[in-house]
């Protein structure tokens, strides 16, 4: 259930994401071999048997259960089964179509006159203690995941911080698992804002939540548009090292993305190409689940899978492609070095192993397998077979991984990817 979905457009990078970006990649290349063993590149058990196939909406195309019924049922068709959040009168409706769904804990609760809207309800917690309880009570034990606010310090005020989305993480947190106790909470952050996270645990929030949720629409920008892929890849990492800093007990709690998408315009093929970027890295790195923004376009742009016509984009196509072949709980095995350059990511899938591969952007590089694979060209569901193919920046799927080339993921799997090099030893880095 939630209060509503907020309007989500990313586009650009600002001078604070590229810092953000610096620093990412500065954390985990300070990281020593043992910690990256313990903390990074960690497959984690489903969340209660969640998949981390999820797709979520906006304001418009899921306020009302007509409008979802115009797009969920191409969702559950291609496999599907998790939505973000929904309000109360649409739980019915989901639970039908086979959707597992959480909750949105967000807003000035109705009748709090002491908080202005878009603004955390730090003045009055006895009303915001009150509405999460009414709400958790409504959802009748429906609802097992409820995220906090929505990506802070986004929707909060001028002068908030840290600490005041930690006063109403402890306060929901205390509410929710009154009423039912074996619900989760998760603690929000925009993008993949460490910091925020670090700040509001030593604010007062460790031990008040069971998971973290982040919207790294720019991250994977940088991994699509710039080619850094180690960026995004290292997300979970960097995450997992601050927590091993100030709150261990809580260092392998799952991380969803809970919003994280790739505009259309100018390329519909280069979104689909940042979706299955986005899912293999995402389940790579030990996400629990992602969900895709969003299912059809609604109010944040042509940012749907379908478009605000209900017609298939290729990014439907890609996602269909992931899910027939990966399954609904991938594991991941691992990675390779195809031709000593391109990296490829290698998973047990359903029925057999699974690897998505591409190269770096603007770049073509043969690679051969050994013997003849089948490759599926997600972005069309085209399958080949081949011995060899001219590997580009657009995603592949090989199924029935050659042995020798699974048997090397496996050795590689707690191994740091030498992105352009090693720095897991380095004592420093210049920004």
């Amino acid at each position: 259930m939630r209060t509503i979905t907020p309007v989500r457009v990313r586009q650009f990078l600002s001078p604070a994401l590229i810092t953000l970006v610096a620093l990412l990649v500065a954390l985990y290349a300070l990281t020593p071999p043992a910690t990256a063993r313990a903390i990074g590149h960690q497959v984690q058990t489903p969340f209660a048997g969640i998949s981390p196939f999820g797709i979520g909406g906006d304001y418009h195309t899921g306020l009302t259960v007509q409008a979802l019924s115009q797009w969920i049922p191409q969702m559950q068709a291609i496999g599907i089964h998790v939505m973000r959040c929904c309000y109360a009168n649409e739980m019915a409706y989901l639970t039908a179509h086979r959707m597992q769904f959480g909750g949105l804990l967000y807003g000035v609760p109705p009748g709090d006159t002491k908080d202005r809207p878009g603004t955390l309800p730090v003045n009055n917690l006895r009303a915001w203690s009150q509405w999460v309880t009414r709400t958790v009570r409504a959802a009748h034990g429906k609802v097992k995941y409820w995220e906090v606010w929505n990506e802070p310090p986004n929707g909060t005020g001028r002068h908030q911080t840290p600490a005041d989305y930690a006063k109403i993480l402890i306060a929901a947190y205390n509410a929710a698992k009154a009423v039912d106790p074996h619900c989760k909470i998760g603690m929000a952050a925009k993008s993949v804002d460490v910091s925020y996270l670090e700040q509001v645990i030593k604010a007062g929030g460790k031990n008040h939540f069971n998971y973290i949720t982040l919207h790294p629409y720019e991250v994977l920008g940088c991994a699509v548009d710039h080619g850094q892929d180690a960026v995004y890849m290292h997300m979970v990492p960097t995450v997992r090292k601050m927590l091993a800093a100030i709150d261990p007990a809580q260092v392998n709690v799952p991380v969803w993305l809970t919003e994280v998408g790739y505009n259309s315009v100018p390329s519909p093929a280069r979104q689909a190409d940042a979706l299955v970027q986005a899912y293999a890295m995402g389940i790579a790195q030990g996400i629990t689940c992602i969900n895709w923004f969003e299912g059809m376009d609604g109010d944040s742009g042509p940012m749907g899978v379908l478009t605000a016509k209900l017609t298939p984009r290729p990014a439907y196509t890609a996602m269909a492609q992931m899910i027939k072949y990966m399954g609904q709980h991938p594991v991941y095995l691992g990675w390779v070095l195809l031709a000593g350059k391109d990296y490829g990511f290698v998973f047990q899938g359903a029925h057999t192993t699974v690897l998505s591969a591409w190269a770096p952007l603007h770049t073509t590089n043969p690679v051969r397998f050994g013997r003849a694979v089948e490759i599926v060209h997600p972005l069309t569901g085209a399958t080949t077979k081949a011995r060899s193919f001219s590997l580009g920046s657009t995603p592949i799927l090989v199924v029935h991984v050659p042995g020798a080339v699974v048997r090397e993921a496996r050795k590689n799997k707690f191994k740091p990817l030498p992105w352009e090099g090693s720095y897991a030893r380095a004592k420093s880095v210049s920004i």
